[in-house]
């Protein structure tokens, strides 16, 4: 897959754009979400995370890396988030670490309330990235930091690295 760059720059996104966005890539059109999203001026988390997951599906694991890299930079995490939590809260988390929800496309909104899942997702993109690259060194470096959150993407990938450094010995 490739992507053109738009004729002409376009301003920070409306929240009608960015749901558009969001939609389009709910809907598997990365091309055209990425056109959008690179026609930006000023990209915020949520635009630069969108990018990074436009650039995985394209299977540029490496824009991807460094997209996320970006991000991290920026990011404030709220690791005390004032939402509440309850027991409830805690058993539908659960079950989202078995799905692959880093690959959902992300809002402002979500950022600014979610930042702290926001983190984990960066760092599962990063992982599932460097795991397509076969770089299972950079895998078990960042994969560790989240073992014990029990992500499935994160076991597997653990996994996989654990196995490639078996069958080489």
């Amino acid at each position: 897959m490739t992507f053109q760059t738009p004729k002409r720059p376009l301003p920070d996104p409306t929240p009608n754009m960015e749901n558009e966005i969001i939609r389009l890539m709910d809907l598997n059109q990365y091309a055209e979400a990425y056109q959008l999203l690179i026609s930006l001026t000023n990209p915020s988390v949520s635009n630069l995370y969108n990018i990074a997951l436009c650039l995985f599906k394209s299977r540029d694991y490496v824009g991807c890396i460094i997209q996320l890299e970006k991000i991290e930079s920026k990011l404030q995490v709220n690791r005390y988030h004032s939402l509440n939590t309850n027991q409830e809260y805690n058993r539908i988390l659960n079950i989202q670490r078995a799905i692959d929800t880093h690959l959902n496309a992300i809002s402002n909104f979500y950022v600014e309330h979610f930042s702290h899942i926001l983190y984990d997702s960066i760092l599962r993109l990063r992982v599932d990235s460097w795991a397509q690259l076969k770089r299972w060194d950079k895998v078990l470096q960042i994969a560790t930091k989240l073992q014990f959150k029990e992500y499935d993407n994160i076991n597997r990938a653990i996994d996989q690295a654990c196995n490639y450094s078996k069958t080489r010995k």
